[in-house]
């Protein structure tokens, strides 16, 4: 499950540029993709014939086999296609575009495949038929050449013979001679017979077996291909640029960095609400929703942590303004009094105080007027709430010394009377790196508990927090992960409407 939450936030995160990427990748290879000049292709297939027909034996077929591979390696060369073009421009039709042509051998068998590609099916066809002739001419002729230094050697020797007969039998040389001169010309014939028969098979050995065909649709540009394989490639990209995000990404957005950052357990995990007034009191307004379930959680939590050491007081602290500490507070007070305990709220912010906003009361009297020497008794400066077993003492007016305060004797004094007032106390505290009274206040309490917003919230912020925290002799009993975008059904699936 924690997987499971950790890659749909990671998909919730960063869903921007993993569905931006690959449509913009695609609209942009599409778009190319159709202003490209269409490309098509020809097809045409040569045969390579065994050098003896009549001999049919299964080193001839091997030799041709190997011979076309030669073949098609020799048709790609420049020569080749030099020769092509200039068959073609004596018939007025030479290509305006770079000839490009492929020839390649088909596994076992003396066939060789010829693609030409062209800006027309009729002039790729066109100019396929024109490299197959061309290298079958040149082929032949190369052929030609080979014998004919073999041929001309011996139709000298045979003149020489002939004409040497001739001298003898003029000469009455003995019939011994004249015979052994016959028998020379006629090998020297048998020779020279053997040399045309080869050369007539060898220039004759490569055939089209199939002219030219080119395809009516286009081998390129696909445009819907190119969008599909670009919109993988922008989406391969964005998902690497994302993970590179989540790496250099320093905030404490899952409950595995919390406790990797700052070694503390998540006791709740609450996500975005809305639909509230700026209240927050997404317990009382929407008892039956994901948020409202995680602070009961958190009540819960909060039990198993004081087993050995009793709860009696508990700051609410964050790292720096704005993490949501006192909604954090105000939602757990309330929380906790649904579970019938007695519970006071304290705003120990004195420098911006909330918390009278939230429960829209006066804050006239408060945590200030209740450290007066002549304050009164403590009840003149609580104030009741909607919620039952829920009192709060508001910040009162602001002091020109809060941190004097908060860290004087009277306000040690006004902790225990307060323990005697109620079960639970619950201080809304500053920020523990803006000023030195939360960690003061956080002395002084149970317990203490780390707010950390999933999206504002820095490792070193964290990690100086505790620091100071740890330094300050508190007891921080575990964290709570603030506004994390959840999963839609990540509580409901699991859980119906549940009573306070």
């Amino acid at each position: 499950m924690p997987d499971f939450i950790f890659f749909a936030h990671f998909l919730r995160r960063r869903a921007w540029l993993l569905l931006a990427a690959p449509i913009l990748y695609g609209l942009v290879a599409f778009g190319w993709s159709q202003r490209l000049a269409p490309v098509y292709q020809a097809q045409a297939m040569l045969q390579v014939s065994p050098a003896s027909l009549s001999s049919g034996d299964i080193g001839a077929i091997a030799a041709s086999e190997r011979l076309a591979s030669t073949y098609a390696q020799i048709i790609v060369q420049p020569a080749t296609l030099e020769a092509t073009i200039a068959r073609l421009s004596q018939n007025g039709a030479a290509p305006t575009w770079p000839l490009a042509v492929t020839a390649e051998p088909i596994r076992e068998t003396q066939l060789i495949r010829l693609r030409v590609e062209g800006p027309s099916p009729a002039a790729a066809a066109q100019v396929a038929d024109a490299v197959a002739q061309t290298f079958i001419e040149t082929n032949r002729m190369r052929q030609v050449a080979r014998f004919a230094a073999s041929k001309t050697n011996l139709e000298q020797q045979m003149a020489a013979l002939e004409t040497q007969i001739k001298q003898e039998a003029a000469g009455s040389a003995s019939s011994e001679v004249l015979s052994r001169l016959r028998q020379s010309l006629s090998a020297l014939t048998a020779s020279y017979e053997t040399v045309r028969l080869a050369e007539a098979q060898a220039s004759d050995n490569v055939t089209v077996v199939q002219p030219a065909r080119a395809s009516a649709r286009p081998l390129r540009p696909r445009p819907l291909f190119n969008a599909l394989a670009a919109a993988i490639v922008g989406l391969m990209m964005a998902l690497a640029a994302a993970l590179l995000l989540e790496a250099l990404d320093d905030r404490l957005n899952s409950a595995e960095r919390v406790t990797a950052a700052i070694a503390l357990p998540v006791l709740a995990t609450v996500g975005r609400s809305s639909g509230l007034d700026q209240s927050g009191l997404v317990i009382s307004q929407a008892p039956h929703s994901a948020a409202a379930e995680a602070y009961r959680m958190l009540r819960a939590n909060l039990r198993f942590t004081s087993l050995d050491r009793p709860l009696r007081t508990l700051s609410v602290v964050s790292a720096e303004p704005g993490e949501g500490k006192t909604t954090t507070a105000a939602n757990l007070a309330v929380a906790l009094a649904h579970a019938g305990q007695r519970v006071i709220l304290v705003d120990a912010d004195l420098r911006r105080p909330r918390l009278h906003t939230v429960f829209g009361v006066s804050n006239n009297l408060g945590l200030t007027t209740a450290l007066l020497p002549d304050g009164g008794p403590l009840t003149a400066h609580l104030q009741p709430t909607a919620v039952p077993g829920l009192h709060l003492l508001t910040s009162g007016p602001q002091p020109p010394n809060p941190a004097e305060l908060v860290g004087s004797e009277r306000m040690v004094a006004l902790l225990s009377d307060l323990r005697q007032a109620a079960d639970v106390i619950v201080l809304d505290t500053p920020p523990v790196l803006a000023v030195a009274d939360a960690a003061l206040l956080a002395h002084a309490s149970d317990a203490t508990l780390l707010v950390v917003d999933a999206q504002g919230t820095r490792r070193r912020s964290a990690q100086r927090a505790m620091a100071l925290l740890t330094t300050a002799g508190a007891h921080v009993v575990g964290a709570v992960l603030n506004r994390l975008p959840l999963p839609a059904g990540t509580y409901g699936q699991y859980y119906g409407p549940t009573a306070p």
